[in-house]
């Protein structure tokens, strides 16, 4: 059994690509919002793969994979915000390339993740775990994603701005909920 799980590993690592170099986004945002550079701002995480690959379900698979062996509360937490930060690089990218629908798609996983993270922080405490970390961890996390998705909103054509620009006033009850 270990050496199977081991060979599923080692394939799911060998067919993934290595980490894409990070690069800055040429933003198109309004003169009067601040530019946010996503890339160094969740430094070192890097797109990769994103749902406009035919092979993303390969990348999920993987994370899915590594999250299962995330022991407790906290360290699945954890790894739900890390996802939450790769599906936020990951939209950024496709903004690149103006492919505004799946950049949306990335930010719906991206809520997705942060609401399973804050999820299973709430859980840690109510398992008596000591949260003092992962709650530093993720208050600077989500104040960053505000920051990220409210600049994002601004490279979407106007008509579509209000749905990304509530999914980064939601950031603001996470942070009240984390606190």
């Amino acid at each position: 059994m270990k050496k199977l799980l081991t060979s599923i590993l080692l394939l799911l690592l060998l067919i993934s690509p290595s980490g894409s170099f990070a690069q800055s986004p040429k933003p198109s945002a309004s003169p009067e919002s601040e530019v946010i550079d996503v890339y160094a701002l969740f430094w070192p995480i890097t797109a990769g793969q994103t749902v406009a690959d035919g092979t993303f379900f390969f990348k999920q698979l993987k994370e899915s994979f590594a999250g299962f062996f995330k022991s407790g509360n906290i360290g699945k937490s954890e790894h739900q915000l890390e996802l939450s930060e790769k599906r936020l690089v990951e939209a950024t990218k496709l903004l690149e390339t103006q492919d505004f629908a799946n950049a949306k798609k990335s930010l719906d996983m991206n809520l997705a993740n942060r609401d399973e993270a804050v999820r299973l922080k709430k859980a840690a405490i109510d398992s008596n775990e000591d949260t003092r970390e992962l709650t530093l961890k993720l208050i600077k996390s989500l104040e960053n994603q505000q920051k990220s998705i409210a600049y994002i909103a601004t490279l979407f054509p106007v008509e579509q701005q209000a749905p990304i620009t509530e999914v980064a006033n939601k950031i603001t009850l996470q942070i009240s909920e984390v606190k």
